[in-house]
């Protein structure tokens, strides 16, 4: 039997995890947990209401209608401009949850929690990292928040940059040429990085979940290779049809829009701020994936792979219009 918490909306990480679970025979019972009312979309998956941002008492009332579970995969995230009342916010409803969980009874079977983190432990948002970074660097933080690094598609939500690149390469073709700029900087452009596949994250959920080794550890997960932007930018101009906030670009886009049908919520909730600082930031983010492949994790995803499957999943979504051919 297994819980898993999915958050405030159907979250990049949290559906991933979802779907690995469901098919994976050894687990036959999936909660999820979030505010809204969900129909399970999997014959093993029950959903239960419950909002992250009330009290422990209130939480550990709507926990105790679950029976006791064996896992626990927690990907919530809330997102606040102000990045002290984040990490106050976040934190909150960990601890809350956490102590929910002791209120309900629901530690008796408990094997493992996991908690999704992201890069920002590194202090990568704060200037150079140590590259490459590793679990056991003395000058790592504790940071509670998903990464937009993460490769991935959940619907309703957009707060990815899969959606946000591909919104830009759409209004790009659009334009008068058709060219694709870079709106980084050069050092940017030739820096070094890696990537995460929500695929892959969730796999590796499941590996460490059940490797025994792998309790009471902190791991980095990223997809195994290493990527810049002189491979990918040009794979995302042929992919849209591109040769390789300006007032051209938002009429670009509701052309785009009328033409082909595209959901205009996608626009509006892109993070375009996150673009802005990961395409001119001036530094390379490499995570060594060494501590998890000594106790045997062999997980591997190609990052242009990752990307190419997102983007015909927002397609299908009507998120983006279907590129011809």
């Amino acid at each position: 039997m297994l819980s898993k918490t999915n958050g405030f909306n159907k979250g990049i990480t949290g559906t991933a995890v979802v779907n690995a679970l469901a098919g994976a025979p050894e687990y036959t019972e999936i909660f999820t947990l979030s505010r809204s009312q969900k129909s399970p979309k999997h014959p093993k998956t029950k959903h239960a209401t419950l909002d992250l941002r009330s009290s422990a008492h209130e939480m550990s009332k709507s926990l105790s209608h679950i029976p006791p579970v064996t896992h626990i995969y927690f990907c919530a995230y809330l997102a606040d401009p102000d990045e002290a009342e984040a990490s106050r916010i976040n934190g909150s409803m960990l601890s809350n949850f956490l102590e929910a969980l002791t209120k309900s009874g629901q530690t008796q079977e408990l094997k493992r929690f996991s908690l999704t983190c992201g890069l920002k432990q590194y202090g990568v948002h704060q200037g150079q990292p140590k590259n490459p970074m590793r679990e056991d660097d003395d000058d790592s933080l504790f940071w509670l928040e998903q990464d937009d690094h993460v490769i991935g598609f959940a619907k309703a939500n957009f707060m990815n940059l899969a959606t946000t690149l591909g919104l830009y390469c759409t209004v790009s073709k659009e334009l008068e040429g058709s060219k694709l700029v870079f709106p980084g900087n050069k050092t940017n452009y030739l820096a070094f990085n890696n990537w995460t596949s929500a695929r892959l994250h969730a796999e590796f959920c499941l590996w460490a979940g059940k490797t025994a080794e792998a309790s009471n550890q902190r791991f980095n997960l990223v997809n195994g290779d290493t990527q810049s932007w002189p491979d990918l930018w040009p794979r995302l101009a042929a992919r849209f049809g591109c040769r390789e906030d300006r007032p051209e670009v938002k009429k670009a886009w509701e052309t785009v829009r009328d033409r082909h049908g595209p959901d205009q919520t996608a626009w509006d909730g892109a993070t375009w701020g996150f673009l802005a600082f990961l395409l001119g930031r001036n530094y390379s983010c490499i995570a060594s994936m060494s501590k998890a492949r000594k106790l045997g994790w062999i997980g591997y995803a190609d990052t242009w792979d990752e990307f190419e499957r997102t983007f015909k999943e927002l397609e299908d979504a009507k998120m983006l219009p279907r590129v011809a051919g």
